[in-house]
């Protein structure tokens, strides 16, 4: 009996070391781009460095010298990367908007892994590139900046707009905080052994509380079996006084198709 028990709790602490030291290999799934990946071609890959280590984001090429004056920056889910979105942003046909396809560390090109806090810090080192890149200064940049983000980048799209003052968000498909998604996926128990805690109630908190001008749209599909469409819902009822946020149900969208099913809608806000 006490041998039995004691392989218990050993298989127990085994479950909790993995948990705690491993669980990125649960939440972030990095695609890498090669020389030969389609589309390279058609953007710009804009070179910076963040914790001792190089990156690189992707600017689309542009026709003409037209200072932008809306910048979108771009943020993928965990198993895509930036260059999933050029086409759609190639749509836009307006000069003046400038689009950012920002990979996190890890993916793309990218060395090292990523982390809530080595994503923000990669952000941040990225924000002169850009800056000098569209010939604008800092602050400048972040004025003319919004953000995009698909289901986990909707938590680094509100970082960032929180952190930064960026007043326009575009959310598809967010969830409510990260311990939520762990509890409805692995239970209960986890939730204490989580170290990435991306929180979206916390940011659009930040972000009402703020005072200033933004504007939140949620895109959910209605049919999304990954991160419910209660938990964007939810995001929205946050706004008491229903003026700063939106909230778009995409009926028969799933969590993987919805950009698909409201690109048309993506392209017209990003044009104006």
């Amino acid at each position: 009996m006490k041998g039995l028990l004691l392989t218990v709790l050993g298989l127990a602490l085994f479950f909790v070391v993995v948990i705690y030291l491993c669980q990125g290999r649960f939440i972030y799934f990095p695609r890498k781009y090669h020389s030969s990946t389609e589309g390279l071609a058609r953007v710009k890959a804009l070179s910076f460095l963040s914790g001792g280590k190089k990156q690189y984001l992707l600017l689309p090429n542009r026709e003409g010298n037209v200072s932008p004056k809306r910048i979108w920056w771009i943020f993928s889910g965990n198993g895509s990367v930036g260059l999933d979105w050029l086409e759609l942003t190639e749509a836009v046909k307006n000069p003046e908007v400038a689009f950012v396809l920002f990979d996190y560390p890890g993916y793309g090109f990218n060395k090292g892994s990523a982390s809530p806090d080595r994503i923000a810090r990669s952000i941040d080192a990225a924000i002169p590139a850009v800056a000098e890149s569209f010939d604008l200064s800092e602050n400048d940049l972040l004025q003319r900046s919004s953000a995009t983000g698909h289901s986990l980048g909707c938590a680094v799209a509100l970082d960032f707009a929180q952190r930064h003052g960026l007043n326009r968000v575009i959310a598809i498909a967010p969830f409510t905080t990260m311990a939520a998604m762990a509890r409805r996926q692995m239970g209960t128990v986890v939730v204490p052994l989580l170290r990435h805690r991306y929180d979206n109630e916390k940011s659009v908190d930040k972000l009402l509380a703020s005072g200033r001008q933004f504007d939140l749209t949620i895109f959910h599909g209605d049919s999304d079996n990954l991160i419910p469409d209660s938990m964007g819902r939810e995001l929205a009822a946050r706004d008491k006084s229903n003026t700063k946020i939106r909230f778009l149900s995409v009926r028969g969208a799933g969590h993987n198709n919805i950009v698909g099913s409201i690109a048309p809608e993506l392209v017209r806000i990003w044009g104006e």
